[in-house]
């Protein structure tokens, strides 16, 4: 590709901005609605992380070199960043959440549903339209950090918390359309079955699918996870059986 090429592309579509963008979230059961203004608080929010994807997986050799054979998808924390006013109503707010979670008298922890929202990331441009958007699923505060306090700093304080999410979906939007191009990385009806086949239109769809998550772990992902471990173990030690000269009745499997 020439510069001049790449000054056109840029010069048409343009380049995505890190300031560009608004969080905003339901408040949790626990939290009454008229004790905090919901809105000053998303409004003081001045710094979030889009998060990222991981895929874990375990060395699996069968014949010859070892392969990394994926087993799960895992989602990292995202921190948000908050301006706290001067009557420190944005601090308290999260103080509040987080003794939602875990009383702070009897040390018991609440039921989850009542201390969960979903958390909304959207990246705007330049016009403020909306162009990108990713929701955290059932999200909680797990970490409020620390405020370092210092009679030569005159910055304005600023505190960051950490959340804990069960998953997270994202979608591009298009905005001169208005139609979205959805990247739900749970879209059930995609999916066969444990053992099923991914379809063809799937497997084929580029960047614009990622990979479906089973029913099954929708349902009991301890189970799911416990039950892949099985798995996992059964091919290790057919893996074994099969380079000791052993007769294991499964053909090419490990082919």
């Amino acid at each position: 590709m020439s510069l001049q090429r790449f000054k056109e592309e840029v010069k048409g579509r343009g380049l995505a901005r890190n300031n560009r963008f608004s969080m905003t979230f339901g408040l949790p059961q626990l939290i009454q609605k008229d004790l905090f203004n919901l809105e000053v608080v998303q409004l003081f929010c001045d710094g979030a992380s889009i998060p990222g994807m991981n895929i874990a997986s375990q060395p699996i050799r069968s014949f010859g070199e070892q392969r990394e054979m994926p087993y799960d998808r895992t989602f990292e924390p995202v921190t948000l960043d908050f301006y706290v006013d001067s009557a420190l109503v944005v601090k308290d707010f999260f103080d509040k959440w987080m003794n939602c979670v875990i009383n702070p008298q009897s040390r018991t922890t609440n039921y989850y549903d009542e201390y969960v929202t979903d958390i909304t990331l959207t990246v705007l441009d330049p016009n403020n339209r909306q162009t990108y958007q990713t929701i955290l699923y059932e999200a909680y505060p797990k970490t409020i950090q620390p405020i370092r306090l210092d009679n030569a700093n005159r910055d304005v304080m600023k505190l960051a918390v950490v959340f804990n999410y069960k998953y997270h979906a994202s979608r591009r939007l298009d905005v001169l359309s208005g139609a979205p191009e959805i990247y739900n990385i749970f879209n059930i009806d995609k999916f066969e079955g444990l053992n099923g086949l991914i379809p063809s239109n799937y497997l084929n769809a580029g960047s614009i699918w990622a990979s479906a998550v089973p029913t099954e772990y929708l349902q009991n992902a301890l189970s799911y996870n416990e039950q892949y471990a099985d798995q996992i173990s059964v091919a290790n030690a057919l893996s074994q059986i099969q380079r000791r000269g052993f007769e294991t009745g499964l053909g090419s499997i490990f082919r």
